[in-house]
């Protein structure tokens, strides 16, 4: 996912309610108010068809009212605000297949600014909600894999894409939709390790620049694997933590992104990996990524993006964030929560996330699972940071489905990011070079 945004500091007029002199919006505004500030937001690859996505755009100008989102102009929403404040949302339904079981999966999405930090902002939508991309099939055959109970398992990543190998006693298949274009193709061997989920390549085929334009085989042979480096990472040494776990993720030169390693620490210590020296490539992109929980639920993530992958070494745990203090907002017309949490220091923006899988029933008999999330500034979460979901019931087109599901419990997470790069990192997108990062978590949990 990526953003681009337009922030104050490069953009002459923002601020405090002196912004750009608004022309009317179509959604409430007529343009003559000369404190109103015109807001810009973007979201790629909005779907044409948004009634097969229950689609929903929508705008809030401070503390007011949720109105819909004006007609676009392109991918682009204006809109003009009034207030210090503003928030853009949109909504997505959609069907996967998560390891063989269709699931329906359900997001409101948010983000909130004051006019002061930014006026304009850019994202990606969520690649599954949108009609828009164009995916061929990729597939082949992984010629010579190990065999045996302890061979491992491969996976096979092209641009955004990632599966996991079907092995046969002979060979090993491999198939996924992809979005033409050029990019680097990674088939990546890995040890399955004792926690399930956990896994670390050791051995890598690399092949650059690989274009794409219809649907095509390529076969692989991996018996010219290349072994990868080994990385090893610690912590602070006093005091053991609660839980931790490393994650590394390449994002190679041509615009692959595959997981190298994702370990908790179960036997210690933690360790990493990263391709060969031989295997690199100007441009390629490690987002190293430690974890660990020194205070119950308050879970503190260390990241350093790098194009020298070394080893890690966390020398002090970060503040924690603090405990989330989270009520209803509201029962009618449905749950609706409200979250608190203290402020932190340095912090660019904050997360709130909310998360539900109901059972069959709850999800009209099939499964799914219910996920609101919010991207928060600083400006727009105030001195005294807090979020409450908003009423987007009113909305045209709003889908009761987007609704969490009244007696199940449901897991939430705020986080606050810190950065290296400053306020325009966040949203976080892949980093440059040098970049670090803290991520504080606090999770709760409710029951609508």
């Amino acid at each position: 996912m990526r953003a681009v945004l337009v922030g104050c500091a490069i953009v002459a007029g923002c601020g405090g309610g002196g912004g750009t002199p608004a022309t009317g919006d179509g959604g409430g505004n007529d343009g003559t108010n000369p404190n109103a500030t015109a807001i810009m937001f973007t979201l790629n690859n909005v779907p044409s068809d948004v009634g097969a996505f229950a689609f929903v755009a929508a705008y809030q100008d401070g503390d007011g009212a949720w109105k819909p989102a004006p007609a676009r102009s392109g991918d682009t929403y204006a809109f003009d605000v009034s207030s210090a404040t503003w928030g853009f949302a949109y909504t997505c339904q959609t069907n996967v297949n998560l390891s063989g079981s269709p699931t329906a999966l359900r997001n409101v999405v948010e983000y909130h600014f004051a006019v002061a930090e930014r006026t304009s902002w850019t994202e990606d939508i969520l690649t599954r909600c949108t009609d828009r991309i164009t995916y061929v099939a990729l597939s082949g055959n992984i010629l010579n894999p190990l065999r045996g109970a302890n061979s491992g398992t491969y996976r096979v990543a092209y641009n955004g894409s990632v599966v996991f190998i079907n092995k046969t006693p002979t060979i090993a298949n491999y198939t996924m939709l992809v979005a033409p274009g050029t990019h680097d193709l990674l088939v990546l061997h890995g040890n399955d390790r004792n926690n399930p989920g956990d896994f670390l390549v050791d051995g890598a085929i690399v092949q650059r620049n690989v274009t794409v334009s219809a649907a095509m085989t390529r076969d692989v042979d991996v018996q010219a694997a290349v072994m990868t480096r080994p990385l090893t990472v610690s912590l602070p040494g006093s005091g053991a933590p609660l839980s931790s776990e490393t994650t590394t993720e390449l994002l190679t030169a041509n615009g692959t992104s595959v997981p190298l390693a994702g370990l908790t620490k179960t036997p210690p210590p933690l360790v990493s990996t990263a391709l060969a020296t031989s295997q690199g490539a100007a441009g390629d992109l490690y987002d190293q990524r430690v974890t660990a929980e020194f205070v119950k639920n308050q879970a503190v993530t260390v990241t350093t993006a790098t194009t020298t992958p070394a080893n890690v070494s966390i020398t002090a745990a970060p503040k924690p964030l603090g405990a989330t203090t989270t009520t209803s907002a509201a029962t009618m017309p449905y749950p609706r929560f409200m979250s608190t949490w203290p402020g932190y220091a340095g912090a660019v923006g904050y997360t709130w996330t909310l998360a539900q899988t109901p059972p069959a029933a709850g999800c009209g008999g099939s499964a799914c699972t219910i996920t609101w999330i919010a991207w928060v500034s600083p400006g727009a979460a105030g001195a005294t940071p807090s979020y409450t979901m908003p009423d987007l019931s009113h909305l045209p087109g709003w889908s009761q489905a987007l609704q969490f599901v009244a007696g199940t419990m449901a897991t939430g997470d705020v986080t606050a990011m810190t950065s290296s790069a400053g306020a325009m990192d966040f949203p976080p997108n892949p980093p440059p070079a040098g970049t670090q990062r803290v991520f504080t978590h606090s999770t709760f949990t409710v029951t609508p």
